[in-house]
């Protein structure tokens, strides 16, 4: 069975899917045919209207967060998944403190 992973186009604010092939982190948009881009599967995205989260949404793709999962360090050596953040402000903090967690494509 195939998996299919998410793609979201910032230009005309769509998501979609395509079959899941690990080495490509684009795709043409059916929508309106701009470069639309691979995200994790827990990815959320919003109403094409909602502004703020649209910005959030973007600013993390900038700095390599694509709603893969990130987790913070526990005592014992254990670590804990961490939700991602609602708003800029929540975004900026996220951005410098999981930065190690970022991916580079």
């Amino acid at each position: 069975m195939k998996k299919y992973l998410p793609f979201v186009c910032f230009e005309c604010r769509t998501s979609f899917l395509r079959p899941q092939d690990l080495y490509r982190d684009k795709a043409t948009c059916p929508y309106c045919s701009h470069q639309a881009v691979r995200y994790h599967p827990n990815v959320e995205v919003p109403d094409k209207s909602d502004d703020a989260q649209w910005q959030v949404l973007e600013f993390l793709k900038d700095h390599g967060f694509y709603y893969q999962p990130v987790y913070n360090d526990i005592s014992l050596g254990g670590l804990m998944f961490v939700a991602y953040p609602q708003n800029m402000e929540e975004a900026e903090v996220f951005v410098k403190k999981y930065k190690r967690w970022a991916e580079i494509r």
